[in-house]
């Protein structure tokens, strides 16, 4: 296998000989792969270029066993066995020296650009070798990176639409299907895919229309003269299924949407019986005409001509989210489950996904944000000394020239203080508690110097063992103040996809977070001749992805909690005792009538 010449595979499956004799499994994907490149590539170094690629990363997964571990797979063969080393040994080999004469060293990475979104390459390579661009289709595929190519076809792609400006004339079977007498005319013609199309409108001329027997082209196309000879320049380029009358591609030149020019031709068309209903889809869908580009008086006026011509969009905004339009919605969307309970009434949409706190900020968050959830959800701890979890330690809050022992003692209601206090007169000690009492200007300033007289360091270290407490306490409650805030930013607002990010219990902070696609933007969607899984294929995170950015006080966290100090003081000083029922010491009690 390893030895064999790529460039004589006239045989394709050649190219995967020894991967097919060590893992059998990979038979059918290697055969749909080869027969795709066939069909669609057709040229032998382009052929070869792909299967390359696609090889390269079966090694991989062989290299690295993810491929073991997906239930295909394991549907199988059973359950993932430890690795075979010998084997990944081999595979590892193979990786390095498939990399080396790619000439990439990072070429398993750059696999994964070719088969991740698979559908959506394929797609893309349909549609630029659906091109008439003479560099696209001369171009010799041989160790180019998967990006790298697709950036040079977009490139040639764009130089050809900037330089085409033409015109063309009918073929022999082209005919005018609606004429306008202004020498303006919606063509038929009698085929799915057009070159002559393609290169006048900077478009692929519908590439998916040569596989296609069902569909034809309708091409909006204004009469000109060029010295004695009439010619044609195409405006819009329409797709239209003849099994069932319904537009698919609706686009003007270079895949642009259609303006508010040609509207009145395109309503000639929507009224005509040459069309039924629009459904939408192919290359670009969200660059598709769509109902909701006319006026309301419009829309209204074609859907009570043609209810057939009606869009989720219109449905939506004259029926609201009843059961029958989510029940619709959902079956044209193409997701299913138990009790569509992926719809979500509450939010008035749909859940994409739903995350922990940890997994969302994993993916959306930055690494304060992260380690402050770690110590939040108890994964990580919070230091209350400097130099210790850089960046989390809780900094000084107290009073300038108090102790840390008289701020905790100070911050105690009364009911402690008087359990401190009954605790301390029954401690056996050098002076007794009461002595030290009488001479002191309240129960702190009694505690300290009982501790102080008799020495009591265990004691001492319980008051600051109570301080840390309180200040760790504290400095987690403004840490998740401004994590709360911080995710406030993001959280409940529409983000430049349409998508908006929930919190569905905003009382607990570290409750679930919910990715919702709101309603109108599944029913947009749907009109451009979508499904779920097609649009989020094509979803580019990397446009929308929000950020939660999370600052950490340089000089650690602010705050007290001296519930946390008194609570550790209490259980300190109850043992051995009832605790007395706790009581309100900080407000003043009216007195009783017999006390007046």
């Amino acid at each position: 296998m390893e030895g064999y010449d790529y460039k004589l595979a006239y045989d394709y499956t050649e190219m995967f000989r020894g991967l097919l004799a060590d893992y059998p499994y990979f038979s059918r994907h290697v055969k749909e792969e080869i027969g795709w490149a066939k069909q669609h590539l057709r040229k032998r170094d382009r052929i070869t270029w792909y299967l390359r690629w696609i090889r390269l990363y079966d090694y991989n997964a062989v290299a690295t066993g993810l491929f073991t571990n997906t239930p295909q797979y394991q549907q199988v063969h059973g359950p993932a066995k430890p690795f075979d080393l010998q084997m990944v040994d081999k595979y590892e080999q193979l990786v390095r020296k498939e990399s080396a004469k790619l000439g990439h060293a990072s070429a398993p990475i750059l696999s994964r650009e070719l088969v991740e979104s698979h559908a959506r390459k394929q797609e893309l390579l349909d549609h630029y070798l659906g091109l008439p661009v003479p560099e696209i289709q001369n171009l010799v595929w041989d160790r180019q990176a998967p990006s790298y190519l697709f950036a040079t076809f977009h490139d040639m792609e764009a130089q050809w639409k900037e330089e085409t400006r033409g015109v063309l004339q009918p073929r022999p079977g082209d005919r005018p299907a609606i004429t306008f007498g202004d020498g303006w005319a919606w063509w038929m013609l009698d085929r799915g895919y057009c070159e002559e199309e393609a290169r006048a409108m900077g478009h692929c001329g519908n590439i998916a229309g040569q596989y296609n027997e069902d569909q034809r082209i309708l091409s909006l196309r204004q009469s000109v003269r060029r010295g004695s000879e009439e010619y044609y320049e195409p405006h819009l380029t329409f797709v239209l299924d003849t099994r069932d009358s319904s537009l698919g591609e609706m686009k003007g030149k270079g895949n642009a949407k259609p303006t508010a020019r040609y509207h009145p031709y395109i309503v000639k068309l929507l009224e005509s019986d040459v069309v039924s209903k629009v459904k939408g889809g192919g290359y670009l869908p969200e660059n598709n005409f769509k109902l909701s580009d006319l006026p309301q008086k419009e829309q209204d006026r074609l859907v009570q001509q043609k209810p057939s011509l009606m869009s989720f969009a219109y449905r939506l905004g004259k029926e609201g989210e009843t059961k029958a339009f989510v029940r619709d919605l959902t079956r044209t969307l193409g997701r299913k489950g138990e009790k569509d309970s992926w719809y979500m009434p509450k939010r008035h949409g749909f859940l994409i996904n739903s995350y922990t706190l940890k997994e969302f900020l994993e993916e959306f968050g930055d690494e304060d944000s992260q380690g402050a959830a770690d110590v939040l959800e108890g994964r990580a701890s919070i230091s209350t000394g400097i130099g210790e979890d850089e960046g989390y330690w809780a900094g000084w809050g107290g009073k300038k020239g108090v102790s840390p022992l008289e701020d905790t003692l100070s911050a105690m209601g009364m009911t402690t203080l008087m359990m401190a206090e009954k605790y301390y007169r029954g401690l056996a000690a050098e002076v007794p508690y009461d002595q030290v009492r009488r001479s002191s200007a309240g129960p702190v300033d009694g505690i300290l110097k009982f501790i102080s007289q008799n020495r009591l360091v265990a004691e001492s270290n319980a008051i600051a063992e109570a301080w840390k407490e309180g200040r760790k306490a504290g400095a987690m409650a403004s840490m998740r103040k401004e994590l709360d805030s911080a995710l406030d930013s993001v959280l409940g607002r529409r983000l430049e996809d349409g998508t908006i990010f929930y919190r569905p219990d905003p009382g607990a902070w570290n409750s679930d977070i919910e990715h919702i696609l709101p309603t109108e933007e599944a029913a947009a969607i749907a009109d451009q001749g979508q499904t779920f899984d097609e649009y989020f294929e094509g979803w580019d995170q990397d446009v929308w992805t929000p950020t939660v950015e999370f600052d950490v006080p340089p000089q650690g966290w602010p705050g007290w909690g001296y519930w946390a100090a008194e609570a550790a003081l209490r259980e300190h000083y109850s043992h051995g005792q009832e605790e007395e029922p706790r009581r309100e010491t900080r407000k003043r009690r009216k007195s009783s009538p017999e006390g007046r």
